[in-house]
C-alpha cells in the first residue's frame, strides 16, 4: 500500500510499518491528542458533537479530558528496532513514495 493507505490506517487506529525498514520490529501508531471535554460533548438531543475538527484536525482523533488546560494535538509514534518509543515521526522522502506500507495491527 501507499503513504496515503497508511495515514487512513494510521486514523482507523491500526499500526504499520514498511517492509523496506531497515530495523526489525518498526512500527508507527497514532497517539490520540487531548481536547476538554466541553468541546466534544454530543448535544442533548443526540445531535453532533459541538466540534467536529481542531485546526482541520477531526475530533476522533482526540481523547475528551475534563479540564482547563492546552489543546494536545495527536501525533504519530515510532516503535524502533532497539524498543524505543519516537514521538512526534516524521516521514521521510523515501517513505512518502514508498508503496511497501502495511498493516501489521487492526485497532
Amino acid at each position: 500500500m501507499d503513504f496515503g493507505q497508511a495515514i487512513k490506517e494510521l486514523k482507523a487506529g491500526n499500526k504499520v510499518s514498511r517492509n523496506g525498514w531497515n530495523g526489525k520490529g518498526m512500527y508507527l501508531w497514532i497517539k490520540k491528542g487531548a481536547i476538554n471535554a466541553a468541546y466534544v460533548v454530543e448535544a442533548e438531543a443526540g445531535g453532533e458533537p459541538l466540534l467536529l475538527e481542531v485546526d482541520g484536525v477531526p475530533t476522533t482523533l482526540f481523547e475528551p479530558v475534563m479540564c482547563d488546560a492546552v489543546t494536545v494535538f495527536p501525533h504519530i509514534c515510532m516503535w524502533t528496532a532497539t524498543g524505543n518509543i519516537v514521538t512526534g515521526w516524521l516521514a521521510s522522502q523515501t517513505d512518502i513514495l514508498a508503496e511497501d506500507w502495511g498493516v501489521i495491527s487492526k485497532n
